[in-house]
């Protein structure tokens, strides 16, 4: 069931180290040796900071995490191209579109020619259609561009679920607009149904 997974963790090693220290404290402050027990104190704190780190470590290789894309000024510039309003929107919403924008840039697998701005035209397509509803894995999703054409394909698990245009530009001035605009919309009932 865990492939051995828990294996890498090495539990078997830091459980008896903390439980042997920790129980070292109450003992050497019952024998009066203060000192030793706030040193074995600190080495429990030092341990658990080591451990920790290692746990993050093997939990984010185990479950093949992407760390998310930070866009850079270039990125921001094509964004408000894109979106001319995205200024006039709430800081909170412009974070939470910036951190969208790079979770699916990150996640999402491109195939076939393509400009970087006709990538972040179909992402931001798929970030505002997806506005609200929470985390969606997108590891499995591909967007195949057409040579010569102005559309790209959302394929997810070999069905291609939409076409999108990459020559879109938005007028919105919230994210919640995105749900009256209608190729938005199309595109969120077609993601609802995955």
């Amino acid at each position: 069931m865990t492939n051995g997974s828990l294996n890498k963790f090495r539990f078997n090693f830091w459980l008896p180290y903390f439980a042997i220290l920790l129980l070292l404290i109450p003992i050497l402050i019952w024998q009066e040796f203060i000192l030793l027990a706030k040193l074995s104190g600190i080495v429990t704190l030092i341990g658990l900071l080591v451990a920790l780190k290692q746990w993050f470590t093997v939990a984010r290789q185990i479950n093949n995490r992407v760390e998310r894309h930070l866009l850079n000024t270039n990125e921001l510039y094509i964004l408000e191209s894109i979106l001319p309003a995205f200024k006039s929107w709430s800081v909170a919403d412009q974070k939470i579109l910036k951190d969208q924008l790079g979770i699916v840039l990150s996640e999402i697998r491109f195939t076939g020619q393509s400009e970087l701005q006709d990538k972040f035209n179909a992402a931001l397509q798929i970030v505002l259609a997806s506005w609200g509803a929470g985390y969606i894995n997108k590891q499995a999703w591909l967007l195949d561009f057409n040579a010569n054409e102005s559309i790209c394909e959302l394929v997810v698990n070999n069905q291609v679920i939409i076409k999108l245009s990459t020559e879109a530009t938005f007028s919105m001035r919230t994210p919640e607009q995105a749900q009256q605009h209608s190729a938005l919309h199309e595109l969120k009932e077609k993601l609802k149904n995955l």
